[in-house]
């Protein structure tokens, strides 16, 4: 990836959660916390705005900015679910603490970066380029560094000791090899891909102690990955079963169809079919609200993680409905990377239009395909609706 490209995308991201937060009617502490601290990057970020091109980036700092993209994106994530459930009048978990302090602590580790690396010279705009500056010397710095925020304390052992205390991101094919070196075990190919989507849901292009520290929660750091070993290589035998601690009102109704798009209305038809079939169609308008209905009926999707009982259509880019200015052109993958990452085996059909030819990344997932016809997608509705599951295998690239 170019450093400018990914600068000007966490500008962005970051303009779009201050705006939005800006532009709403109740202003709580936490709502001006986040949005002082995206005004912040803004400014950090903005004379890059400006500059054609750039020679050269040293690594840190293109980390530095990858990593705080990545940590704007979740907390984006969390304002989604937040405000959708806020205003429906549900519960939601949100921990305004947590996520202000890691924003935060990127925006230090940022600073850090540029002025350790080089700062823009504004009066440099027909030539710009990055020259060497004084470091300086945030209040609020620990020496910690990037492991600020990590909660923990076999997590933060871990990074300190085999990638160091200010790496904010590391490559994936590093993390691997270091974290093999750790198990004493050398990761096999389906196992680290299970890892790797799950700890770069946003293909940034590494692995940041942050991701690693949501993995991990509060329980063994070893055990965690070991879980995670455990779901990329087993191979499901799609048994229904029911737990007899549920009840019918708990579950959602199997065959069910989950279908992500941000305009539901274009869908109508093919919902209509699928209804008529006796399929259970849960429509979701975004990606945020995917991952969060996921998580919440985890355990019914592993236990009937089968074709012929559950499967996912997604569109391929969404804007997005609460940060209009914002688009994600990658949100296709992104959904696919979360359900891998996550070891559920559910196909899933990208189902988009002038985009398909950008869904190539469907090729490397298992039961996963993209297309653009009419026809196709009917077409999987209704082997879903006759109950079959080798169709799945057939799904492939531009179908």
């Amino acid at each position: 990836m170019e450093f400018l490209p990914v600068a000007t995308a966490v500008y962005a991201l970051a303009k779009g959660i201050s705006d939005w937060l800006n532009e709403r009617a109740e202003k709580d502490a936490t709502a001006k916390k986040i949005s002082a601290i995206a005004s912040q990057i803004q400014t950090v970020l903005h004379p890059f705005q400006s500059m054609r091109e750039v020679d050269h980036v040293e690594r840190p700092l293109f980390d530095s900015v990858t990593s705080v993209g990545d940590t704007l994106k979740r907390t984006q994530e969390h304002l989604l679910i937040w405000e959708y459930k806020r205003s429906r009048k549900v519960i939601a978990f949100f921990s305004p603490s947590i996520v202000t302090k890691e924003l935060n602590q990127q925006l230090i580790i940022l600073l850090t970066s540029i002025a350790v690396v080089g700062y823009v010279d504004h009066r440099q705009r027909q030539n710009a380029r990055l020259v060497v500056g004084p470091a300086p010397q945030p209040a609020s710095s620990t020496t910690d560094g990037v492991l600020e925020t990590i909660r923990n304390a076999e997590v933060k052992e871990f990074w300190r000791g085999y990638m160091g205390d200010h790496m904010a991101l590391i490559p994936h094919d590093d993390f691997r090899t270091r974290l093999s070196m750790w198990l004493g075990m050398e990761l096999s190919p389906s196992a680290w891909l299970t890892l790797d989507f799950r700890l770069d849901e946003f293909g940034i292009g590494g692995v940041t102690p942050s991701n690693l520290d949501h993995l991990v929660g509060s329980g063994s750091f070893r055990e965690a990955i070991l879980e995670c070993i455990r779901e990329g290589t087993a191979r499901s035998d799609y048994t229904f079963f029911k737990s007899k601690q549920d009840t019918v009102a708990d579950m959602p109704r199997l065959p069910l169809l989950l279908w992500i798009d941000d305009t539901p209305s274009n869908n109508g038809y093919q919902v209509s079919n699928a209804v008529e079939l006796g399929i259970n169609v849960v429509q979701l308008t975004s990606t945020a609200l995917a991952k969060d209905w996921i998580e919440s009926n985890a355990e019914f999707l592993k236990r009937n993680d089968n074709p012929a009982l559950i499967r996912v259509i997604s569109d391929n880019i969404r804007p997005d409905p609460t940060f209009n200015a914002l688009v994600n052109i990658s949100a296709g993958e992104h959904i696919l990377r979360y359900i891998r990452g996550h070891g559920y085996r559910i196909p899933v059909l990208i189902y988009t239009g002038s985009s398909v030819r950008q869904t190539i990344y469907v090729k490397k997932y298992e039961m996963a395909g993209s297309t653009s016809t009419f026809g196709a997608c009917l077409q999987y509705i209704n082997a879903f609706g006759a109950g079959q599951q080798d169709d799945v295998r057939r799904l492939t690239f531009m179908m």
